[in-house]
């Protein structure tokens, strides 16, 4: 890739990587990163929205488990219970055949009707409980049969359905169907009239008692669904909690949200590499040098319409790999023909020389108070490939030099004379010079380590910021682990293939 400065920023003449740039780079257009949340049909915004989808995709694996330890203990449970049957029988209320006067007939009918539902109260009383009992030899109570029968009548009809409940279906048969009989026997001898004669009500039992095949309590597909569905909500609540008392950022769009600016990279932290600090020392092909390639790319769709001369490299606090990313972010730029120079503005604790393997001496500072020129203390870095300024001598008033008039000429002079000056300033919310820095540069760059940044510091931080009138162009996270970093799109390799020319050409094609 080729870089033009002839715009006055950072214009890039070769396309390749533009559709993955788009990708992290929806809201960039805009400086401040800030968009309008649109509202779903629900009510709730987008904004929201992605949060939640956000949690499920971070805390699937505690709602998956929270799931499967409620669905194993609904088995667990529903083995160690003893299986019920369940024997149904229904009884039918008439007028006896010898009634052929139609106004016995009518008033039979009525009967009938107004007293059925009475009819269902008697099915478990005890004068029935306890002939069933002694007729069929039971162990049971009188008061322990009664919990096992239920009868209702059916509205505006003459039926009553018994239903009755047993450890086993023979015995729930056999307790259905006597209960049956005795109830018919016991309706028949209180409806009798006391003058004599034949009772107008009797009950009838169309069918004998039917028994369920299959046990009827406990129904292990029923609980286990209930299981897995409170087993999801506990899941949810569980993830949201853990979301809510969790204040490090765990991923890109946590940072990019704290800070209310869109995503320029993920940098991942491989622990095969984590003694090669700079990028130019790695494997070119590896993931840590490819996410430096994708965060140069994405820098050209920020601010388009005033492109950047100078971009301030900052974090909320210290250890967060701002030094670092600055460095390789700058060995990128150069690899790709961007003339850059990097500037060591953190003047309490300066990192980035001692990374570069530049000693100390006369650097920023001396430029600053006048004892040299930026032609002195510049120094050419890699043969050349790019141009670094030291942080020189520390002063004992940073904030005070990084907002003199004379760090303005000095970023004037920067910014003429190389197509980006990159700033590695201090941390924001430990002092004031970040945000002194950043109201002179064109735009800032704000890191978060993964699992170690806070989002309120974030928030704090970009407040900061836009205080002074700084633009936050993005975010960057650092430190992903690896098995994160595909989610960010950054996971595919593509290693060059070189093949020998002693092999044939059936041989290629055969290990293709």
């Amino acid at each position: 890739m080729t870089f033009e400065s002839s715009s006055g920023g950072l214009q890039e003449s070769a396309v390749s990587g533009q559709g993955s740039g788009h990708s992290c780079l929806q809201s960039a257009g805009t400086a401040s990163g800030e968009s309008a949340d649109t509202l779903t049909p629900g009510g709730a915004s987008e904004a929201q929205v992605r949060h939640y989808i956000s949690v499920l995709r971070r805390r699937w694996l505690s709602i998956v488990l929270s799931m499967l330890v409620t669905i194993g203990a609904a088995i667990g449970v529903t083995a160690a219970l003893t299986p019920y049957y369940e024997a149904r029988i229904r009884l039918f209320v008439v007028v006896p055949e010898g009634s052929v006067n139609v106004g016995n007939a009518y008033q039979g009918g009525l009967l009938s009707q107004q007293r059925v539902a009475s009819y269902a109260e008697l099915v478990s009383s005890s004068t029935v409980t306890k002939r069933v009992i002694d007729r069929l030899d039971l162990t049971h109570t009188p008061v322990e049969l009664q919990e096992h029968i239920v009868a209702s009548a059916l509205p505006y009809t003459m039926l009553i359905n018994i239903t009755v409940t047993d450890q086993s279906a023979d015995t729930a048969r056999r307790v259905a169907d006597e209960v049956a009989a005795v109830f018919s026997e016991h309706v028949h001898a209180l409806e009798a009239p006391t003058a004599g004669g034949k009772s107008l009500i009797r009950v009838r039992t169309p069918d004998p008692a039917h028994v369920s095949p299959a046990p009827v309590w406990p129904k292990p597909a029923r609980s286990i669904a209930v299981a897995a569905a409170l087993g999801l909500l506990l899941g949810l609540g569980i993830a949201l909690l853990r979301e809510a008392l969790e204040t490090s950022i765990s991923d890109a769009e946590q940072l990019s949200n704290s800070a209310s600016a869109p995503t320029l990279g993920v940098l991942p932290e491989d622990r095969q590499t984590q003694d090669l600090i700079l990028i130019n020392e790695d494997d070119p092909y590896s993931p840590r040098a490819e996410a430096f390639r994708q965060l140069r790319t994405h820098l050209q769709f920020v601010d388009i319409d005033s492109p950047a001369r100078s971009l301030l490299m900052t974090s909320p606090r210290e250890d967060e790999g701002k030094s670092t990313t600055a460095c390789n972010l700058a060995i990128s730029l150069a690899q790709s023909g961007v003339r850059v120079c990097l500037v060591e503005a953190d003047l309490r604790r300066p990192r980035a020389s001692h990374y570069l393997g530049l000693e100390g001496g006369q650097g920023l500072t001396s430029v600053l108070v006048g004892q040299a020129t930026l032609d002195d203390v510049t120094r050419s870095w890699q043969d050349g490939l790019m141009d670094v300024l030291t942080a020189g001598p520390i002063p004992p008033n940073p904030a005070e030099l990084l907002g003199s008039s004379a760090m303005r000429h000095v970023l004037s002079q920067l910014e003429a004379r190389y197509d980006l000056v990159l700033f590695d300033s201090a941390p924001v919310l430990s002092l004031a010079d970040s945000v002194v820095l950043g109201a002179l540069t064109s735009g800032v760059i704000l890191l978060g380590r993964s699992e170690r940044t806070r989002r309120e510091d974030v928030k704090r931080a970009s407040a900061q910021m836009r205080s002074v009138g700084a633009k936050v162009y993005g975010t960057v996270l650092v430190g992903v682990r690896k098995k994160h970093v595909r989610g960010y799109g950054y996971g595919y390799g593509y290693d060059p293939k070189v093949y020998s020319p002693t092999k044939s050409h059936n041989d290629l094609v055969r290990n293709r």
